[in-house]
């Protein structure tokens, strides 16, 4: 198998694509001869960790339909790779989730109906705080809310906020009482690895897509605002990467 010092040592993208299909070829292979599916898995984590750490520039990178494209080129949305993703050339790409429960609305008194309530002043105060912290760590580039008005708010001051230039997308299944998690978590099937995916939602249904995600019982405590950054690895799992506390203001990693 072609290590990475062969990788990044390539003259040119193509000496570079070459190496990478090597390795596609002899995974393909070793795959096929593993005794058992966990043995399968074991040689994939391992190749895909070692492309991970290896730091090759301007190499081809693969979208998840098979379509090759460069990794400094326009995504195939009008959109560019995102911080954190084009900056770290070479490597591979993991889509990013931010959880985000809505900011402080209006009391169930103040609106028509539940799913008219609106941010309160305060609300908006705090989503704009919560919008420019989360823009310093990651920079959202899909936005799904929930149709209720105080998520679509919430979604369009985190748009604001992290310099958004995309459309934020109503996905029905995020709302409160509508939809199953797995349904919810279905929008991020319209994105790609090395997506920053934002959900806005509320509670219950925030903790519960937290704790599908991460695989816990127990998920950090979703005051209005509060949002988990959670990353996926190409195996399925995902890990915590921090925990926006919007009572302190502050990151919990």
């Amino acid at each position: 198998m072609a290590d990475t010092d062969t990788v990044a040592d390539a003259d040119t993208v193509a000496d570079a694509d070459t190496v990478v299909d090597t390795v596609v070829d002899t995974v393909v292979d070793t795959v096929a001869d593993a005794d058992t599916v966990a043995d399968a898995a074991t040689v994939v984590d391992t190749v895909v960790d070692t492309v991970t750490d290896t730091d090759v520039v301007d190499v081809d990178v693969l979208d998840v339909d098979g379509q090759r494209r460069d990794a400094r080129s326009p995504r195939r949305d009008g959109g560019h790779a995102p911080r954190g993703v084009g900056a770290a050339r070479g490597k591979v790409a993991r889509m990013k989730v931010l959880l985000v429960r809505h900011s402080t609305a209006v009391g169930p008194y103040e609106a028509p109906t539940d799913e008219m309530r609106w941010l309160s002043a305060a609300g908006r105060t705090r989503m704009r705080t919560v919008a420019s912290m989360i823009a310093a760590e990651l920079r959202p580039t899909r936005i799904f809310t929930s149709p209720l008005a105080r998520a679509v708010q919430t979604a369009d001051l985190l748009a604001e906020g992290t310099g958004f230039r995309g459309e934020v997308e109503v996905w029905p299944a995020l709302a409160a009482e509508h939809g199953t998690s797995a349904q919810a978590l279905a929008a991020l099937d319209q994105a790609t690895d090395g997506d920053v995916v934002a959900l806005v939602t509320h509670v219950p249904k925030v903790a519960v897509l937290a704790g599908h995600l991460l695989g816990r019982e127990h998920v950090p405590s979703f005051h209005t605002g509060t949002t988990l950054a959670v990353e996926r690895a190409p195996s399925g799992g995902a890990r915590l990467l921090w925990h926006l506390d919007p009572e302190g203001m502050r990151f919990i990693r």
